[in-house]
């Protein structure tokens, strides 16, 4: 069984029992006083601070009241005899020292002295009362005969009804304020209470209670103590504390009073002069505690006042006190650095004089409207004595009578957010406007006009400059880009988009022939020559653009992208305005490229080779490895020129481009090993070379395919030797240096600029088709033939004629001295296989003269598609 438990049921039980056997209430008067006593020190140690002090306090009242109680059952006629009045000391002790215990109970539990200074106004409440009532003869109400009102035993009897309305009222407080352990201290209150009415008996005349009932309601009292003391828990309460400020001035009156009837009631009996003595004691123990408390007091707003001073002198904003008319009252030492003015100038001024211009800020209307709380903050311009301004923001708080200021220097705050919301809409690099403040601007205009007319514009081959050269090298091209972008058109809205990118919002309301014809405008002026320094770079931009086009902000973006991807499939460095069409060519392209990488992850990709034939002796001295997509029929699904278009556009290029040269290499091997060791000619795309690690990836290839690199020819188209650099030349030395070749491909039909002849470390020139169709037949046609001849042999170079499909053209090509022979007519692409048996059969007959079918080997003209 638990003790609470245990201690309701002993409460139970002396209640019984006092109802079953009345003699016994003396022993339970004891009993139930000795057990209230024990069970309220033994329930403080939970509580902590000020709350123990009063369950201590409460305890060892009741411990006087068993003592009182013990005293009267060894001699029960001791209480009525008159002469015998010590006994009431002690009961009279234990009510004060209750009530003063009860009272801890709503006092701030972090102060002891608090519970200090309480019990002395008490005290003095009590004594005053006291002292008035003798005083004024209000004695001889609650005694027992007239004789006996100054009587020792009447001044006990009197105290003690002094004491239990103190005790009462404080009880009455303390029981709607939720004391710490509420239902153990309204137990208490409760308690003294009925020890209150049972004390009544002593009223005499005034009540007449039986002593039977005293006794009941004494020992009902001392039982809801102890179990009180029972409830108290370690929950903490939440306690609305007592303002001790009611006590302090109930307490003055009192004492003015009592010195009113001291002085104006005559001669005061030795007992009264005695408690009158203790009152005089408890004021002066009183006063001596005000007085300390007021110097300790005195000396905390001294030290408040330097620690505030000392912080306003230290803080960067300027403390300003302004009055109720607006004149400022003090100003903080931060009025030189931040106003550049001397505080002391200031004091006497309206506020408004140290704004720029006041009748923009009016400083006081805006600090009096009703309107404005502390949360609001006002800013202004601050004029300076040497002419300059300051931005401020101010802090604000109303005093009692004007307000205080604080002013912050914000400028560089104001600088911070300029350039937070410019580097916000900018690209960084080009100080073009950047993506998201394009996609914001863009989105107003389709709001307001409902359509817009958006280009997208790509540098061609952009990466291979980085690549080859360096970001900081491509970093400068795209700032110089976007000068020349800036120059060319007015009243449009130029925007990096991101890499080499760029987006241009042209203005509301443009024809399509006009804005076709800025475009053009635009594209003409990027496009060119770049000087950097010691590198240039020839320069295209290819543009997509739709016009007035309506939807949404990612629609119209979509529309311009699609255009653009459209532009770069027709020919780089174009335009292409936006059709419906294209977005289900967009949508094919999209799909090829989902199905070329499952394609070329199955390996349903394959090789072919083209025969490349000795113009005189027409031994088969090199195959060209041709690149085929075919479907399960044998029906090509893509041309090679299709298939590195999109491996370029989707990412894949380079991943392609090893496979093409290690499947070519490893072919090449295995011819070598069977006694034919001729020469693989690889083609190779511009993005393939301006890749940084493209040279690395052709040596790799060549160590893991066991390839000899005097057997390689890469071919490579003239426009992507002129996209080339010096560090892309550096790449070419390095593989030339190895012993592999290098040949221009479709030579004749790309940029032609022939001085790069000398500077490139190529091997051959391959004469386009275009230049061999004709010969023979044509007259005009031989002369170009011849110069481009002269001048490969002027310089070096192998010559190669692509395209041969006629015996007439062989012919010309021979008298020319073209030294090999590519096309149709020397023999169709071949898989390995059939290459390998055209291998077998030996050379070719090149003598004048010979007809077609003679000049090719039976089984030659079966073509891999």
């Amino acid at each position: 069984m638990t003790w609470p438990r245990a201690a309701f049921g002993i409460a139970l039980v002396c209640a019984v029992v006092a109802l079953v056997r009345p003699q016994s209430l003396d022993f339970l008067l004891v009993a139930t006083a000795f057990g209230a006593a024990i069970a309220c020190v033994l329930g403080s140690t939970r509580q902590v601070a000020v709350a123990r002090c009063g369950w201590l306090l409460i305890g060892f009242g009741q411990l006087c009241n068993g003592v009182g109680n013990l005293w009267v059952l060894s001699d029960p006629n001791l209480w009525f005899v008159g002469s015998e009045w010590t006994t009431s000391i002690v009961f009279n002790v234990a009510t004060l020292v209750t009530v003063l215990g009860l009272t801890a109970l709503v006092l701030p539990q972090n102060s002891v002295e608090k519970l200090a200074e309480v019990c002395l106004d008490l005290l003095a409440i009590t004594g005053c009362a006291f002292v008035i009532g003798v005083q004024w003869d209000i004695v001889r109400f609650f005694g027992e005969g007239g004789n006996e009102t100054t009587s020792a035993w009447g001044l006990m009897g009197f105290l003690a009804v002094v004491v239990d309305w103190v005790g009462v009222a404080i009880a009455a407080i303390v029981w709607g304020r939720k004391p710490f352990g509420q239902v153990a201290g309204r137990c208490v209150a409760a308690g003294l209470f009925l020890s209150m009415l049972g004390d009544s008996r002593v009223l005499g005349s005034a009540v007449d209670v039986s002593d039977s009932l005293a006794a009941y309601l004494w020992v009902s009292s001392s039982l809801l103590i102890l179990v009180g003391g029972v409830c108290i828990t370690t929950k903490p309460e939440t306690v609305r504390p007592l303002d001790d400020g009611h006590v302090v001035r109930i307490a003055t009156v009192l004492e003015i009073v009592t010195v009113c009837a001291v002085i104006f009631g005559g001669a005061t009996s030795p007992g009264t002069r005695i408690v009158l003595a203790i009152v005089l004691l408890v004021i002066t123990a009183r006063q001596w505690r005000v007085v300390r408390a007021n110097l300790w007091l005195h000396r905390q707003i001294e030290a408040s006042e330097r620690h505030f001073r000392a912080l306003v002198d230290s803080t960067g904003d300027v403390i300003v006190r302004v009055g109720p008319s607006g004149l400022v009252e003090y100003a903080s030492p931060a009025a030189r650095r931040v106003l550049l003015r001397d505080p002391s100038s200031m004091y006497g001024r309206r506020i408004d004089e140290f704004v720029r211009d006041p009748r923009d800020t009016d400083v006081l209307g805006w600090l009096t409207s009703p309107s404005r709380t502390a949360s609001d903050h006002l800013s202004f311009l601050a004029a300076r004595p040497d002419g300059t301004t300051v931005h401020i923001e101010a802090s604000w708080a109303r005093l009692s009578k004007g307000y205080m200021l604080a002013l912050r220097d914000v400028d560089d705050q104001i600088l911070m957010r300029t350039q937070l919301e410019f580097a916000a809409r900018t690209d960084s690099l080009t100080g073009l406007a950047n993506r998201a403040y394009f996609e914001a601007e863009l989105g107003k205009r389709l709001l307001t006009c409902g359509a817009a007319t958006v280009m997208f514009c790509d540098l061609d081959r952009f990466k291979s400059v980085n690549d080859m050269n360096g970001h900081s090298v491509g970093d400068a091209l795209l700032v110089e880009v976007a000068q020349r972008l800036g120059r060319s058109v007015d009243d449009a809205l130029i925007a990096r988009f991101g890499g080499d990118e760029f987006t241009i919002m042209l203005q509301a309301g443009l024809s399509r022939s006009r804005a076709m014809a800025t475009a053009e405008r635009i594209k003409a002026a990027v496009s060119g020559l770049y000087d950097l320094g010691s590198m240039a770079f020839a320069v295209s931009m290819t543009v997509g653009i739709t016009v007035e086009q309506e939807g949404s902000v990612d629609e119209v973006l979509r529309c311009a992208d699609i255009a653009l991807a459209a532009a770069k499939i027709a020919e780089r460095g174009s335009i292409a305005e936006f059709e419906t069409a294209m977005y289900e060519t967009a949508i094919h392209r999209i799909q090829m490229d989902k199905r070329f990488r499952s394609a070329f992850a199955a390996r349903e990709l394959s090789l072919v080779y083209q025969p490349i034939v000795d113009s005189v002796g027409g031994a088969v001295a090199a195959a060209e490895a041709l690149l085929r997509w075919l479907d399960e029929d044998g029906n090509p699904i893509l041309s090679a020129p299709e298939i590195v278009d999109l491996a370029e556009s989707f990412g894949t290029m380079a991943e392609l481009g090893d496979w093409v040269m290690r499947t070519a290499f490893a072919q090449a091997v295995t011819w070598a090993e069977l006694g034919w060791p001729i020469r693989i000619s690889v083609n190779v795309s511009s993005q393939q070379i301006t890749d940084a690690a493209f040279a690395v990836r052709v040596t790799k290839a060549l160590l893991d395919t066991k390839l000899d690199p005097t057997q390689l020819v890469l071919e490579i188209t003239e426009d992507a030797f002129l996209e080339g650099n010096d560090a892309v030349l550096a790449s070419l030395e390095t593989l030339r240096g190895s012993g592999v070749r290098f040949a221009i491909d479709d030579f004749g039909t790309g940029y032609s600029n022939l001085g790069y002849l000398n500077r490139l470390p190529i091997y051959g020139i391959k004469l386009d088709r275009t230049f061999v169709a004709g010969l023979g037949e044509r007259p005009e046609q031989e002369p170009i033939v011849r110069a481009v001849v002269g001048l490969a042999h002027e310089l070096g170079l192998v010559i190669c004629a692509e395209g041969v499909e006629r015996v007439d053209e062989l012919q010309v090509l021979q008298d020319l001295g073209v030294h090999f022979l590519q096309g149709h007519l020397t023999g169709y692409p071949l898989h390995p296989n059939e290459f390998h048996d055209l291998l077998r059969r030996g050379p070719y007959d090149m003598r004048p003269g010979i007809e077609a079918d003679s000049l090719r080997h039976s089984g030659s003209s079966d073509r891999a598609t």
